[in-house]
């Protein structure tokens, strides 16, 4: 009998040891885990805004050369009207036509306003 007590003695406390290394595993393992998930999730959040940046930031400067552009074409178009020898209605038309024209092919659909007032000047 006192040997079935210290045997069964040593297997409590063996059985012990490993389920508390188990634990210990298992909680490093569902740690590990954790902190993957989490770096993945702060890349993801990072690389979105990343990518939200640049795309703003083109935006803009695709935006202010188009701006630049046709602050340029509306300049050249008043100093050729400037510098044209006008001295009929139809050649006055024809230029302003020719400037419409101009602008519609590069200008956004909301020109149309501007463009249409134009002509009717």
């Amino acid at each position: 009998m006192p040997r079935l007590n210290l045997y069964s003695r040593f297997s409590l406390r063996r059985l012990l040891r490993h389920g508390r290394a188990e634990v210990r595993r298992s909680l490093q393992a569902r740690t590990v885990a954790l902190a993957v998930i989490l770096t993945l999730a702060v890349a993801i959040v990072f690389s979105g805004v990343s990518i939200t940046s640049v795309c703003a930031s083109l935006l803009n400067q695709i935006t202010q050369q188009s701006r630049n552009d046709y602050s340029n074409m509306v300049q050249q178009t008043q100093t050729s009207l400037d510098a044209a020898d006008v001295s009929s209605t139809v050649q006055v038309q024809q230029l302003v036509n020719d400037l419409a024209s101009s602008l519609q092919s590069i200008g956004s659909p909301h020109d149309s306003i501007v463009i249409s007032d134009i002509k009717a000047s």
